[in-house]
């Protein structure tokens, strides 16, 4: 019976007309899947990134998430235990868009990555910017200013 892919190799150079029963080659399967994951597997890691995303209401915001691990991990998009979205990417990066409509939903989004050998959480803040300002002159400041300049001009001719 064959016990190792190395054993299995030796047999194939050997006998090279033998047939493999399936309990053999799911035995070198076995083998090798363990092999990989013995030594290079890691549970799921969050990579750094922004922790804290300021937007306003009507806004489209996008917040992002990174996980390192293998086999690579699912990544799940969570607010107050509410599974939002899910990923399965080999790129391990999850974006999530959305419009805050109302102060409620601004918060705190939990980012979890998810493999076979545990899972890896971060929190990200959603904060709320309070209304865009925008520069407001009246005709009567402008004309004020644009009058001093003029003056100011004719005060250096002088």
């Amino acid at each position: 019976m064959v016990d190792t892919a190395i054993d299995w190799l030796t047999v194939m150079k050997s006998e090279s007309s033998l047939e493999l029963d399936l309990l053999t080659i799911a035995k070198v399967i076995f083998h090798y899947m363990y092999f990989l994951l013995s030594f290079s597997s890691d549970k799921p890691e969050m990579r750094d990134g922004p922790s804290v995303v300021k937007s306003w209401i009507n806004h489209e915001t996008e917040v992002t998430c990174e996980a390192e691990g293998f086999p690579a991990p699912e990544i799940f998009w969570s607010r107050e235990g509410t599974v939002t979205s899910s990923t399965t990417l080999n790129s391990c990066v999850s974006s999530l868009k959305f419009t805050p409509e109302e102060k409620d939903e601004f918060g705190i989004l939990l980012c979890s990555a998810k493999n076979l050998l545990g899972t890896g959480k971060k929190n990200i803040t959603v904060k709320q910017l309070g209304k865009k300002a925008f520069h407001c002159f009246t005709w009567q400041v402008v004309s004020d200013q644009i009058e001093r300049g003029v003056d100011h001009l004719r005060t250096a001719e002088v």
